[in-house]
């Protein structure tokens, strides 16, 4: 990254401005509230564009990603499904109740 000496200087000095720290916290703050609304199920591309068009602030894919991640925001993934039937066993198949024919001789 190309950055100035004096940039670099400063910023190891003094660290983050006081500017940034307050949008920063803002947006979290934000962000903490859609996560909370949405059961974190946004991810951030999703918070992103609820902070813009329900909040109407703008921040950039990298910031919305930055703030979450450092937050422990993130979203939670959806459950794989997993078959509940397990029909490798030795007990007992109930009885045909209902007489129906699922073994079929001709297609029809």
């Amino acid at each position: 990254m190309r950055v100035s000496c004096g940039a670099y200087c400063q910023r190891a000095k003094y660290g983050m401005s006081q500017r940034r720290s307050k949008a920063d916290a803002e947006l979290e703050g934000l962000i903490r509230r859609i996560q909370e609304k949405r059961h974190s199920r946004y991810g951030s591309p999703r918070v992103k564009k609820e902070l813009r068009n329900s909040y109407g602030k703008r921040a950039s894919d990298k910031k919305a990603v930055r703030l979450t991640r450092e937050n422990g925001l993130n979203a939670k993934m959806k459950r794989r499904f997993i078959p509940a039937t397990n029909s490798n066993h030795g007990l007992a198949v109930s009885e045909n109740i209902l007489n129906r024919q699922f073994h079929v001789e001709q297609a029809g």
